[in-house]
């Protein structure tokens, strides 16, 4: 079967994908640890609890962190061609990351499974 180049661009929009995730996680991680700083916020927030907010902020950046990694490790298996499953799997992360461009990794990983999947 020749190679086509539709598997690569899926691999990358799928590893840009997750790096966006990843400074996604970075900036709500950080967002959340800069809160513990603030002496008087509480008082600011209209009585929500400050660990509400933290809690929030935590969830957000684990979904962000897995997401990341879905998307990266179905990257790198697309641009190795191998594990179509994994790819699938990163390209519908992406379209959680950004919506566009994880959906043209889909409809790419989607039109490229004969190459992606092993031969039986």
């Amino acid at each position: 079967m020749d190679r086509t180049w539709m598997p690569t661009v899926a691999g990358i929009v799928n590893i840009i994908c997750g790096c966006f995730a990843l400074i996604g996680f970075l900036a709500l991680a950080l967002f959340g640890l800069m809160f513990q700083s603030f002496p008087d916020i509480e008082a600011e927030l209209d009585g929500l609890p400050l660990i509400f907010i933290q809690l929030t902020l935590a969830v957000g950046a684990v979904f962000m962190l897995i997401t990341a990694i879905a998307a990266l490790v179905g990257g790198v298996s697309a641009i190795q061609r191998s594990r179509w499953a994994w790819v699938l799997a990163g390209s519908i992360a992406s379209i959680l990351i950004c919506a566009p461009l994880g959906l043209a990794a889909i409809i790419l990983v989607v039109l490229s499974e004969r190459e992606l999947r092993p031969a039986t």
